[in-house]
């Protein structure tokens, strides 16, 4: 009976979470990109201190430096979605075990790439 409640009540709440996650991502992105923009347009940096600052950025937040140049940075993170493995629990468990073959395998990294 438990197991049943649970599957009833996995989906909507794992709906509500992908939807805040969504809505937080949008957020989390704006702060990677003010923080760019202040970077950039700053004229007491100069070109070395820009770069320095967006590494610290991307290496401060969990992502993997993947391309450093002069002008440019590339950094890669997998971000999990709990909105996706409770909704996916709503499917008695065989949807968490398809969401992390998913996770691991499919899914691409979030990519932010900077050109200083």
């Amino acid at each position: 009976m438990s197991l049943a409640v649970l599957v009833w009540f996995a989906l909507p709440i794992g709906i509500y979470t992908i939807i805040f996650e969504l809505k937080s991502k949008k957020k989390y992105n704006a702060l990677f990109e003010d923080f760019y923009q202040k970077t950039i347009n700053s004229n007491k940096l100069s070109q070395k201190e820009k770069h320095s600052h967006m590494l610290q950025l991307l290496r401060s937040n969990g992502y993997e430096v993947l391309e450093e140049s002069k002008e440019r940075v590339v950094g890669e993170k997998k971000i999990l979605s709990l909105g996706w493995i409770i909704f996916s629990i709503g499917f008695v468990y065989v949807g968490v075990v398809f969401y992390l073959l998913y996770f691991y395998f499919i899914q691409k990294p979030h990519r932010l790439v900077y050109e200083v």
